[in-house]
């Protein structure tokens, strides 16, 4: 099950900011393959980490049991930066 939600960490002060708020939730049986797992080194301090592929993101996506009706998902081609701006036009005003 994954859970994604919105923090808004950039309005200041931090009195102002929006609340925090669950986007989506989706849920699905992944297997081995929607998985890409990325090891380390045996002399590597870094966590091994495992990432999602589209073909495990599509299984999530096409099972959604929450989706927020103003939330608008990011394009994969799209940075972060511009995404978020484009977010921050939705948001409703922030209590003065």
């Amino acid at each position: 099950m994954i859970c994604q939600y919105y923090i808004d960490r950039q309005t200041e002060p931090i009195e102002n900011r929006s609340p925090t708020r669950i986007d989506r939730m989706m849920c699905a049986q992944l297997t081995e393959d929607d998985w890409s797992f990325s090891g380390r080194g045996a002399n590597s301090r870094r966590t091994p980490t495992a990432s999602i592929k589209r073909s495990g993101v599509a299984k999530l996506e096409s099972n959604a049991i929450y989706l927020d009706p103003i939330y608008v998902p990011r394009p994969r081609s799209t940075p972060r930066k511009k995404a978020q701006a484009a977010r921050a036009e939705t948001e409703p005003e922030s209590p003065s």
